[in-house]
């Protein structure tokens, strides 16, 4: 094990590992790609991006609500698999931001404080300052702060905030978020929700809140993302059954139980031969009676 930041892993990428690992962003993946592609060493990259939730009219807003609120503002909304913003169909706009409202408070009180036991700060000034911009450039562009907003440089603190009145050419949605802000933008179905989806990077993860089983297979089959969780977030990451992984944009291969140990395996292929092989009937010179031979064992291939 060896500890560090930006430098160490510069120099450990000099190395001629055979497979290398990584967790991040799509930009430092790339670094780390083109650095293995120099002694074509295998990589696995899980490499985030924005994780999309589709709300449609049929959902049980209060129970997408509980979740959404949990798994977003769960360390600040600093975990790779959170949901990033919220495509919500229009009918249900309204009542998705009440839930949410009353679940942040209920989770995390009335005033949040940063390093209390229910939530935590920003990890660095770094991403506090680059969050801070993120929400003041949204305001700036049309979004309405629905719920929290508070900031404090100090603590490192800034509270689970909810964004309304969300253009899709708002800066929040141009980059991962990865802190606590939940920008909404309402759609006026589910495949306006889907164009939406694909016409961005494909995401680490999809989140699809619906009852409708015509919407449920819509969604799956006209997206691409590294995984889909129906009517819940986040627990595909938990279960060691499944693969976790991005695709393109948000990642390279997978890992994870039985999926993690032949990620960092190679299936070597390895046969013993016996002294008797059939192949001895078939070397030159090819008389007739070889021709004729030949031409029977294709038949049956």
């Amino acid at each position: 094990m060896i500890l560090g930041e930006k430098s160490v892993a510069e120099k450990l990428l000099t190395l001629p590992f055979n497979h290398i690992l990584f967790t991040g962003s799509p930009e430092i993946g790339k670094i780390v790609m083109r650095a293995a592609a120099k002694h074509l060493s295998g990589v696995t990259l899980e490499l985030g991006g924005k994780s999309p939730t589709v709300i449609d009219s049929s959902a049980n807003i209060k129970d997408a609500a509980w979740k959404i609120a949990f798994f977003k503002f769960a360390n600040a909304g600093q975990t790779c698999t959170a949901p990033d913003y919220i495509l919500c169909e229009e009918s249900v706009h309204d009542k998705l931001v009440q839930e949410l409202n009353k679940n942040i408070i209920h989770f995390f009180g009335g005033n949040i404080r940063a390093g209390s036991k229910d939530y935590c700060s920003i990890a660095n000034e770094l991403h506090f300052n680059r969050l801070e911009t993120m929400l003041e450039e949204s305001k700036n562009h049309g979004a309405v702060v629905a719920c929290g907003g508070n900031k404090n440089k100090e603590d490192l603190y800034i509270s689970p905030t909810v964004l309304t009145g969300v253009q899709p050419e708002n800066p929040v949605l141009s980059e991962e978020i990865f802190g606590p802000l939940l920008p909404i933008v309402k759609v006026k179905g589910v495949n306006e929700a889907i164009n939406y989806i694909n016409g961005k990077p494909k995401p680490l993860a999809l989140y699809l809140f619906s009852k409708n089983k015509t919407n449920q297979n819509l969604v799956l089959n006209s997206t691409s993302s590294g995984g889909l969780v129906i009517n819940d977030c986040v627990l595909h990451h938990t279960n060691p059954n499944l693969p976790f992984g991005g695709i393109n944009n948000s990642g390279v291969g997978s890992y994870h139980g039985k999926f993690g140990f032949d990620a960092f395996s190679h299936q070597k292929a390895v046969m013993e031969s016996s002294g008797l092989s059939p192949f001895k009937l078939m070397l030159p010179p090819y008389t007739e009676t070889k021709v004729r031979l030949a031409n029977l064992i294709k038949k049956f291939f």
